[in-house]
């Protein structure tokens, strides 16, 4: 929250105030709380416009009255490790005032400022980011004060810090370890009739999601997404030999950061077109490797990598290629490449890698798993690229 110590100086300014209507990646960012789902609102004092306390900032958190417990937890006592960007946090008093549910969180700020300013109620600047609610910007301005909008903190959010790179990696290592798992419990996998088995019982999708699950909540981390997909096969059946398996593990760790993992599994293929679409897909990803520089275009990126499938003999029909971490969800309808980390690949021993590409025989995956990712919840590949999500394929022998 030192990010805002700028726009409080300014003259005339009375506050910063965000207000978020449900989940809010500007509000987690700010007061490093995961939750709640409901409205929230924060607002930010400066020292000389403050009617008591002796630090510099007063930070106050609206909650309703029901999240008061963990607000506080989050807000007030939490040492979160990626906020070394709030480097004066030991001068800021922080606290939670909860309001009714059914209060809205712009009128529950009208009431804090005025607790706050006293005589100075209703008169200066607040500083709001610009995507502020307009019923709450309404109530503000209704109140006398008035509003300007400010970028401070969308470009503190431009760019991630060490810490939180390093809350990032942790959060996809997380998924890697469930992938892992998952792949381990496919390589020990025995064909019946075209079909998956371990130890003597069929291997269904619902089951292999409940392992990776499992696996991840074993690392600290919420699995808060698991899905497994093969063509043409019921959750609750048996997972077919020789198909492309889509793995997607979306994971949270507990200081509100995501990770976004897929990876396409086959057990027991022919290799043949999936060794070839390996070749292509390891050349288009170390071309977008090559590519992610700052100041590179996502576009730019997306069309190397096209160029590269094209040489491979894989010409884009649709969209052959997806760079980038803040589409928010992916369309179906499309077959993506998403680029992978080498820290995060299979450890089964591999004769292919592809991904979601037009396939000339028979469709490894017949849909994109809409597998939603945010700014916040970009998958680190290394302290160079922070904002990276992958999607490969291994191809596991036949036993």
């Amino acid at each position: 929250m030192g990010v805002l110590a700028d726009v409080l100086s300014q003259p005339e300014t009375a506050g910063f105030v965000h207000v978020a209507r449900s989940d809010d990646p500007v509000r987690r960012y700010l007061t490093r709380d995961p939750e709640p789902r409901q409205p929230a609102a924060l607002v930010c004092l400066p020292a000389d416009t403050v009617s008591q306390g002796d630090n510099p900032v007063e930070a106050i958190y609206s909650v309703p009255n029901a999240h008061r417990d963990t607000a506080a937890a989050a807000f007030v006592a939490s040492e979160d490790p990626a906020d070394e960007n709030d480097s004066g946090s030991d001068e800021i008093n922080r606290t939670v005032a909860t309001r009714e549910p059914e209060t809205p969180p712009g009128t529950h700020v009208v009431r804090l400022l005025a607790d706050q300013l006293g005589d100075a109620a209703g008169t200066g600047t607040l500083r709001v980011p610009s995507h502020i609610p307009h019923d709450a910007a309404v109530r503000l301005q209704r109140a006398g004060y008035d509003i300007s909008s400010t970028a401070a903190v969308t470009e503190a959010r431009a760019s991630k810090t060490s810490a939180e790179r390093e809350c990032l990696r942790a959060v996809q290592q997380a998924g890697a370890h469930g992938i892992a798992h998952a792949t381990d419990r496919l390589a020990a996998a025995t064909t019946d009739d075209g079909r998956l088995h371990v130890d003597g019982e069929p291997l269904s999708a619902t089951q292999l999601e409940r392992d990776i699950a499992t696996a991840v909540a074993e690392t600290g981390v919420t699995p808060e997404t698991v899905a497994v997909r093969a063509p043409a096969t019921n959750p609750s059946g048996p997972l077919p030999a020789g198909e492309g398996i889509v793995i997607a593990v979306r994971p949270r760790g507990p200081h509100g950061y995501y990770g976004h993992l897929t990876r396409t599994v086959a057990v027991d293929s022919d290799g043949g077109w999936d060794r070839r679409a390996h070749i292509a897909a390891k050349a288009g990803l170390t071309t977008a490797r090559t590519h992610c520089q700052p100041g590179t275009s996502v576009a730019t990126v997306a069309a190397e990598v096209r160029a590269e499938l094209t040489a491979y003999g894989f010409p884009p029909r649709t969209e052959l290629a997806k760079v980038g971490a803040t589409t928010r969800r992916p369309t179906p309808a499309r077959r993506q490449l998403f680029m992978a980390s080498d820290s995060h690949q299979s450890r089964l021993p591999v004769r292919a890698r592809t991904s979601h590409l037009n396939r000339e025989r028979r469709s490894l995956s017949p849909f994109a798993l809409p597998i939603p990712t945010t700014a916040d919840s970009d998958s680190a590949r290394s302290s160079k690229s922070p904002t990276t999500a992958g999607n490969s394929s291994s191809i596991i022998p036949s036993r």
